[in-house]
């Protein structure tokens, strides 16, 4: 062994780890994802998706997508984008699109300016209050109650809003933080 070489500190093994992760090509995300392309999930060590939600911007052109996948002891939802790499390739891979995320609904939203609004803890909850209420445009934030502070909520400014949390201490967590955003 080299009597020079040192071993690196602890702090030098985290910055040389953040270095490989921000050095790692993850793409950048393609939005809207042209009309051309054709929706692939791509294999994820989770299996195939149980339920898909399409994310879609005012126009209802795709912008991303969330894929549930259901394992033996929970649910984990999955965002997919189409991206365009440093080799120039494009694909779908398993990474959301930047902050601020676009509300799940907003092509409805968009098409039904005068509808009121119900805000749902989830894309499922969501779908299942676009039957139960055809009055009302259901929308809800990517990643549910995970980070409503990561979404744009701009598009319901001037709108009338009914929060529909989940009943629990998450939901209602959800419902204050969705009130004050």
């Amino acid at each position: 062994m080299d009597k020079n070489f040192e071993p690196l500190t602890d702090k030098e093994k985290v910055a040389v780890s953040a270095q490989k992760k921000f050095d790692k090509d993850e793409g950048v995300a393609i939005v809207p994802v042209p009309d051309d392309i054709v929706l692939e999930v791509p294999p994820h060590s989770l299996g195939k998706p149980a339920l898909f939600w399409e994310y879609r911007n005012a126009q209802g052109q795709l912008i991303f997508c969330v894929c549930r996948f259901l394992t033996a002891d929970r649910k984990e939802d999955r965002p997919m984008t189409y991206r365009q790499f440093k080799d120039g390739s494009r694909r779908w891979y398993w990474k959301s699109v930047d902050v601020p995320r676009p509300l799940y609904g907003l092509d409805r939203l968009a098409s039904r300016p005068d509808a009121p609004v119900i805000i749902c803890e989830g894309e499922k909850a969501t779908d299942a209050a676009t039957k139960l209420f055809p009055d009302y445009v259901a929308v809800t934030s990517p990643n549910g109650a995970g980070s409503p502070q990561c979404a744009d909520w701009t598009p319901l400014r001037d709108r009338e809003v009914v929060i529909w949390p989940d009943q629990d201490d998450e939901g209602r967590k959800y419902a204050s933080d969705v009130a004050q955003l």
